[in-house]
């Protein structure tokens, strides 16, 4: 069970990545779970509706507005998807 929530996590991750490089032209690699909005300057609040948005395509969801509150990094946006797939609580 492990090894798959970790198999996705890095899956998730790669499509959040991918997400940032379409919204703010970010080079994937040189993001990781502890880029946030306090550490990448062009991530604000109005980027951060727009990534909200391109990950809710990605990913065919629709995020709480509790759950955009909490999506202040690339990790806390990874733990919602893995919650939003059952793999963690």
């Amino acid at each position: 069970m492990k090894a798959n929530i970790e198999t996705t996590r890095q899956k998730i991750l790669t499509e959040i990545k991918h997400a940032f490089f379409i919204v703010l032209g970010k080079n994937p690699s040189s993001l990781s779970d502890k880029t946030s909005m306090q550490n990448l300057p062009d991530w604000n609040s109005s980027t951060h509706l727009t990534l909200l948005l391109e990950l809710e395509k990605i990913f065919g969801v629709r995020f709480s507005p509790e759950e955009m509150a909490s999506m202040s990094s690339i990790g806390s946006i990874t733990l919602v998807l893995l919650k939003r797939q059952g793999l963690i609580s």
